[in-house]
């Protein structure tokens, strides 16, 4: 029968024994310094003396008669229940409760993949939502807090009314009343606020509405958020903590500007009786801990706000309760003290806390202006812009005055480093005014017209602050720089008209300045390179997209455009292509199709201002011939240096990196930003006269050899392909992009002008390759052609036919795996003459796709014009049935027939199939000799790599990524 037992537990029974003073001392003095101050104010808490909670459960058990008369089915309750009594009888363990629980929803909300978890969850509590809204609820009205800037006494003679002497001797400043709750302890605070930002900001799909978690929370009515909810939780919260703010502002204004008055014989007394008053109060924490934690709750109530406005109903809710004047007050405050002290302009914790502030707040008006028009209007009627750009004003000036003579460098003569939030003020301002600008010009609405950004430009005012952003790029950054140039951009393209003060004012001097280049200091110059030099552009791949667009904006009128034919800055801009301090592995501003980008910026230059289309033309093609330059250093250096593979370093047993190695990655890079840029520009016709004129054909087909590597590099790659009769090396993105470039020009220009160039071009590959092969032979002793191949009935094979003729040309090289070779010092030299032969037979094969595809395209372009022979279409005709076409088809058949039967012959010996079977062993095995002991990977697709952890794609698992010009052992 069941029953119930009733457990009584006296205080004796719960408390232990209250230590002697001397134990207590020992404690006080052995403790870490928390716990010595804990111990001081607390000396014996209730925390400290309680039993622990299986004390207390066992003792329970013997009051309610032993554990034969507790049910198994009711032990566990009765420990949760104790459990429960000890942790939250005192004021601090409840307190840390409710920190841990709200931690919990924090990161749940911003971590849990399940909609519907979180939905049964909160649909279980149907009151969390609203608890966790109580906790933030402010305990003093905006009108009292905002007094209190008109009442602020210097501490020398505080004067108070009678009605607010109770508020003073409280709060020794206004912002206190945010610190400072008396209720809610600060720490929960600020929780509370990041659970409902949590909640508000977690986006389970594509779009900006609430989630299902958010909307069955009601966590926007909760937050009082709503058509003319004015005294909602959240606006009274805003106000409440800008009236904080702002009154804390004003009263550094008066301090700067009045300073401190003089004591009085008649305020004796009440000082006397004040200070008494709050000498029996429990004492305020220290003042500049107060104002950061007040600081800290206003920035997490701005980031909750910021959540609620990426909500569309949240935006048109908060605009209604009057977001725009409490911020925009905020902000104009801040910048009449920022023009009179320099108090926030130290780099400490708090006066970086007011300029974060200052930033979110103007992200605020940002994102809604973005979405409402009212939010615009109401934003232009409180002179918004013209405070901003007072605002962006105020910190060059102070940058300029502070870190130098306008140069922005420190005594040391280093750059001056600005504090990441004043950082993000300047970020804020200038993409708000960009938001703002852009607004008014597309806007319909007259009544949300404001002052214009030409406007704003003429009264030189803003034009001096981005001209400091701009001559300082290395010391604001790129990305503050590329959201300049946005800004100058969008302005010039709404008001055409802005363009000849951009000139004249030195702004678009400063900003070519950007683009000016520093000596080259390294020695390797050739006839073209003597002039070369070096980008000085910061490595932002923000900066780097803006500029094509802000060239295109100063070339829109006539005047503008005649000047900048006349700096002529597209040397510069694609020089950043062909730089290594741009590519991987030193920079990743050059990823993700950022070649393409520009290539399309410039390709709208070149339509709208027709008269610099030859200089963009000559730019690529110059960048072209400096990619050039360098493959042919690399290759000389390749041959002349070549890597061995078999000798390892002395840390861990793997291979020592070789410079090289980085090189030939950038060389990769290099070639496939222009292949990018080319597919963008080369698909109008009118772009492809100009391109073909300027040399661009011949520096395609000179470039794509200089791609392949030599030495160990190409056997190697060649040796490692798991099915080498398949395998075509010639297939990559960047072949890949200039082949479709040279397609696209034989389309829309002349064909005979560019199969004479790629004919021109394969012979001078085949004469490389007569040389080549004679190298190898000698130097593997295969001198003797083991095939006879006539070329017609009345000519022999003879003269410089005869070099074409490759069979067995391999009769010499040693058979064994390419790791294997230097051990055998007779075999090592055939390594650099079958390098260089395989990549002339790789070029080759390059070359004659190339010319195929030309004359297939020609092809295509005659039927399509209905078989008419026009002056262009009977040139290439009467080209490729030329004496010198056929010519060079007798000599690719030659090299074909050779090659067929080098291939059959090495397929035919006598241990080919036990070879071919070798290669298929695992390296493991003790009998497999063909795998070296290690494999170097290098990274040469733009997009990456993914490693799994097996050979199968599917059935493996992915372990991780690599980026482009890393390099793995495997």
């Amino acid at each position: 029968v069941s029953r119930h037992v009733k457990i009584n537990l006296i205080k004796n029974d719960i408390l232990q024994e209250e230590p002697d003073d001397c134990q207590a001392e020992k404690r006080r003095r052995m403790g870490s310094p928390n716990e010595r101050k804990s111990l001081d104010s607390h000396p014996y808490s209730f925390h400290n003396r309680a039993k622990s909670t299986a004390e207390l459960f066992f003792l329970s058990i013997d009051k309610a008669g032993g554990r034969h008369c507790l049910p198994p089915s009711k032990a566990f309750l009765l420990l949760s229940q104790i459990r429960l009594a000890r942790s939250f009888y005192s004021h601090e363990t409840r307190v840390a409760a409710v920190e841990s629980r709200l931690r919990a929803l924090t990161c749940i909300l911003h971590s849990h993949p399940s909609q519907d978890a979180l939905s049964g969850y909160f649909q279980a509590q149907p009151e969390l939502c609203s608890e966790i809204a109580d906790l933030v609820r402010p305990t003093v009205a905006s009108a009292n807090v905002s007094s209190l800037s008109r009442l602020w006494v210097p501490p020398m003679v505080p004067k108070v009314e009678d009605n607010d002497a109770d508020v003073l001797t409280s709060h020794t400043s206004a912002i206190d009343a945010v610190a400072d709750s008396g209720v809610i302890p600060f720490s929960v605070r600020t929780l509370a606020v990041e659970t409902l930002t949590a909640l508000v900001s977690r986006r389970d799909g594509v779009g900006s509405a609430l989630t299902n978690v958010a909307r069955q929370a009601n966590v926007l009515t909760e937050l009082g958020v709503g058509k003319g909810q004015f005294l909602g939780l959240l606006p009274a919260l805003i106000r409440f903590t800008l009236a904080a703010f702002s009154a804390f502002l004003s009263e550094n204004k008066e301090k700067s500007s009045n300073g401190f008055m003089m004591e009085t014989e008649d305020d004796v007394d009440l000082q006397v009786g004040l200070a008494f008053l709050q000498a029996s109060k429990v004492p305020l924490m220290p003042g500049n801990q107060g104002e950061e934690r007040a600081l800290e709750f206003i920035d997490s109530v701005l980031t909750l706000t910021s959540a609620v406005i990426s909500v569309p109903t949240g935006t048109a809710a908060l605009v209604d309760c009057g977001l725009i004047p409490a911020i925009v007050s905020a902000i104009a405050q801040d910048s009449k003290v920022a023009s009179l002290t320099n108090k926030f302009s130290d780099d400490t914790y708090t006066s970086g806390l007011f300029t974060f502030i200052i930033g979110q707040a103007i992200q605020l008006i940002e994102g809604a202006v973005a979405t409402l028009g009212h939010a615009l209007s109401a934003f232009n009627d409180l002179n918004g812009v013209d405070i901003l750009v007072n605002r962006l004003h105020v910190e060059t000036e102070y940058v300029r005055i502070n870190c130098g003579n306008g140069h922005l460098e420190g005594s040391n003569g280093e750059n001056c480093a600005l504090m990441a939030a004043r950082r993000v003020l300047l970020f804020s301002i200038v993409n708000c005014l960009t938001v703002v600008f852009h607004q008014q010009d597309s806007s319909s609405n007259h009544a949300t017209s404001g002052p214009s950004g030409g406007a704003q430009l003429r009264k030189g005012v803003l034009s001096e602050s981005l001209k400091d952003i701009l001559d300082n790029v290395d010391s604001y950054g790129g990305v503050m720089a590329a959201l300049t140039a946005t800004l100058l951009s969008d302005v010039m393209n709404a008001d055409p008209q802005v363009v000849h003060h951009v000139h004249k004012s030195g702004l678009a001097t400063s900003f070519l300045r950007l683009l000016s280049k520093k000596e080259c200091n390294n020695e390797e110059n050739s006839c073209i390179d003597l002039d070369w030099k070096e980008p000085s552009l910061p490595q932002s791949s923000e900066l780097i997209m803006a500029i094509p667009n802000v060239i295109s904006a100063l070339s829109l009128t006539e005047d503008g455009a005649k000047s900048i034919k006349n700096e002529n800055p597209f040397p510069s801009l694609l020089s950043i292509f062909c730089c290594p301090k741009y590519a991987m592995p030193y920079s990743r501003c050059l990823l993700n199709e950022m070649a393409a980008i520009v290539g399309t910026g410039l390709d709208e230059i070149m339509r709208h201002v027709p008269r610099l289309k030859p200089l963009v033309m000559s730019a690529i093609v110059r960048a072209m011939h400096r990619i050039i330059y360098l493959g042919n250093n690399l290759r000389n250096e390749e041959d002349d240096h070549p890597i061995h593979l078999n000798k390892l370093s002395d840390d861990n047993q793997k291979y020592s990196c070789d410079a090289t190695e980085i090189q030939r990655t950038c060389i990769m890079q290099y070639a496939y930003n222009i292949g990018q840029m080319l597919e963008q520009i080369l698909h109008s016709e009118d772009h492809c006269g100009p391109f073909v004129d300027a040399g661009g054909v011949e520096a395609i087909l000179d470039t794509y050899p200089l791609l392949i590597p030599g030495g160990r590099h190409l056997l190697s790659h060649i040796s490692c392909q798991s099915s080498p009769s398949l395998a075509s090396l010639t297939h990559s993105t960047t072949t890949n992009a200039f082949v479709v470039a040279i397609k696209g020009l034989s389309s829309h220009n002349d064909p005979h002008k560019i199969i004479q160039k790629v004919t021109d071009g394969l012979n001078k590959e085949l004469d490389k390759l007569s040389k080549t092969q004679n190298g190898l032979r000698q130097c593997s002793n295969a001198t003797n052609v083991l095939l006879k191949i006539p070329l017609s009935s009345e000519e022999d094979e003879s003269g410089e036919n005869k070099s074409l003729n490759i069979s067995g040309i391999l009769e010499g090289v040693p058979n064994l795996a390419l790791h294997m070779l230097e051990a055998a010092d007779s075999s090592s030299s055939v390594v650099a003459p079958l390098s260089c032969f395989l990549r002339n037979i790789l070029s080759i094969e390059w070359h004659t796709n190339v010319l195929s595809s030309i004359i297939r395209v020609a092809c295509q372009r005659h039927n399509e014009i209905g078989g008419g022979f026009s002056r262009r279409e009977r040139e290439w005709q009467k080209l490729i049935t030329s004496e010198q076409f056929t010519t060079l088809i007798v000599r690719m058949s030659l090299l074909h027939i050779s090659t067929m039967y080098e291939v059959c012959r090495i397929r035919t010996k006598e241990n080919y199939e036990e070879q071919d079977l070798e290669r298929w062993k695992v390296p493991d095995d003790d009998d497999c000799k063909i795998f070296p002991t290690c494999y170097r990977l290098r990274i040469v697709c733009a997009e990456g790599a993914v490693v799994r952890d097996g050979i199968e794609i599917d059935s493996c698992l992915s372990v991780g990524n690599l980026e482009m010009g890393e390099i793995v052992d495997a």
